[in-house]
């Protein structure tokens, strides 16, 4: 669409950057919508406040401590652990794989890699988003979790967005290795304490959780072989 001919609503506004799962939202609206979400925000301010508190309210993410509990709730009434997270662990495990594989960003034409691999920018910002119509077909990686990610990213809120990544690794929402590396990012110095936090959050929540039989959590395995954590290792395997 040439410039001249771009649909312009009381949204618009010029182009900025866009972090990964705001612009993966971009991208899906765009392609089911109308292209014109590639030029201009997706809402305005007051309105992305609104989508933010609502989906904070739904999965308790005012802290990670109430998430949890929501999401052990869920699991004794026999209901899905994480509600919002719609799609298969293999086709965002494909995704993923998209995303690592890197490309020109169809917003900025700038080339990046996968969030969280340690080159050329910070996890949550670096990451080229699929094609509108790879994202169309696959559907965003992680439902109405990504959209509230993505308000968390729209207003820079590091603190929340560590609070997702660090809900995600617990309840062990796929790719694992993002939300991991992700959250290392976002902690910086601080990551030794947020490290063992996660670790102490998991010893509270694994049997209220994860309580089918060999029931595992991807993501909290490779935090304690990344981290080397004995003890917690032999915890989390001994309740197997």
């Amino acid at each position: 669409m040439s410039k001249s001919n771009d649909f312009h609503d009381e949204n618009f506004i010029k182009e900025r950057p866009h972090r990964t799962m705001e612009s993966l939202l971009a991208a899906t609206m765009s392609y089911r919508f109308g292209y014109r979400f590639l030029q201009q925000d997706l809402f305005t301010d007051p309105q992305w406040k609104t989508v933010r508190d609502i989906l904070e309210r739904y999965f308790g993410m005012k802290d990670v401590t109430t998430a949890l509990r929501y999401a052990a709730e869920r699991v004794h009434d026999g209901l899905q652990r994480n509600p919002g997270v719609h799609v298969s662990a293999s086709i965002r495990q494909d995704l993923d794989s998209m995303l690592r594989a890197g490309g020109n960003d169809h917003r900025k034409g700038a080339g990046g890699g996968v969030a969280g691999d340690g080159k050329g920018g910070k996890t949550a910002e670096n990451t080229v988003p699929p094609s509108p119509d790879e994202i169309a077909r696959r559907g965003l990686p992680g439902g109405v979790f990504d959209v509230l990610e993505a308000a968390y990213e729209h207003f820079d809120d590091n603190q929340c967005l560590l609070r997702i990544a660090v809900y995600a690794i617990v309840s062990d929402i796929v790719p694992a290795h993002r939300y991991l590396a992700m959250a290392k990012d976002l902690a910086g110095d601080e990551w030794p304490q947020i490290r063992d936090r996660i670790v102490e959050l998991f010893e509270e929540f694994d049997n209220k959780v994860f309580i089918g039989y060999d029931d595992r959590n991807v993501a909290y395995e490779q935090l304690l072989v990344q981290e080397q954590l004995g003890d917690a290792a032999w915890n989390y395997l001994r309740r197997r």
